[in-house]
């Protein structure tokens, strides 16, 4: 294992995923929608590779998929399992796993989620071999849908919720706009783990290499990540369906995309 993959491991066992997308409710409303368009028919099978405490696996069990969770972090797949009793639901398999080598057969999956792994893995080559295991154990004309941040998210984020007040943000903040590769060098480890933001103009690149036909690109939240006090907001209804769709109006528009916090991208598979 990597170094950068056990320093992601070490960020993880002390932070608290199982309530991030709680935390960030437009983003896990906006990747449910988007994910749903590629729910082709009633029961597939579907592979969350990364996929933490399983917040996307147990939603599509829910609704009948038969799901497998695998990720990096120990600590996760407990919780995941924990969860599993808590809901009366079943996971086809909770495993501790790396995603540049998965442990699954060839041709096994009619859809891959791809929801963190891409960001973790802060060199290249490590991201097109996690995207060929994708490839590998997906049916002909399977689907991978991955979540990326975007190279100026910490940029948004930071004039937005004050960060740039913190001289040790600021040198963070720059290295991420000009290199990608965001490192935590504060005294106060508080600004995210090892991680690699994209630029919108390397994903299809990445999937290309890696076997996948590129389908499309989507922002996850769009401008909406720039509204002060979001979370709040949300929880007005109409202010929430105009919001949600609006951005579904300009999710494609290249002008707007370096300012959402997120970014998906589709592949088909073919085999």
């Amino acid at each position: 294992m990597s170094e950068n993959v056990q320093t992601v491991i070490d960020y993880y066992e002390k932070y608290n995923e199982d309530t991030r997308m709680e935390k960030n409710p437009l983003e896990y409303l906006r990747c449910k929608d988007i994910i749903s368009r590629y729910l082709s028919k009633d029961c597939m099978s579907i592979l969350d590779v990364g996929g933490a405490t399983g917040a996307f696996s147990f939603w599509l069990a829910e609704k009948g998929h038969n799901v497998n969770l695998i990720d990096f972090t120990p600590k996760h797949i407990e919780i995941a399992k924990q969860h599993e009793k808590e809901k009366g639901i079943k996971l086809a398999s909770t495993i501790v796993g790396d995603v540049r080598q998965l442990p699954f057969e060839d041709n096994g999956f009619d859809l891959v989620l791809v929801m963190g792994p891409l960001y973790h893995l802060t060199e290249k080559p490590e991201r097109v071999r996690a995207l060929k295991e994708a490839y590998r154990v997906l049916k002909p004309n399977g689907r991978i849908i991955c979540e990326t941040i975007s190279r100026f998210a910490s940029m948004v984020d930071g004039f937005l919720s004050g960060l740039v007040n913190d001289d040790e943000f600021i040198p963070i903040m720059q290295q991420d706009i000009k290199t990608g590769f965001h490192k935590d060098t504060s005294s106060s480890q508080e600004y995210f783990t090892n991680s690699y933001l994209h630029h919108m103009d390397e994903l299809a690149g990445e999937l290309g290499e890696s076997g996948f036909q590129l389908e499309d690109i989507i922002a996850v939240t769009s401008f909406g990540c720039t509204i002060p006090d979001i979370d709040n907001k949300l929880k007005e209804e109409n202010f929430k369906n105009i919001l949600l769709e609006t951005i579904k109006l300009v999710e494609r528009e290249p002008t707007l995309m370096g300012v959402s916090s997120h970014c998906m991208e589709i592949g088909k598979c073919i085999k």
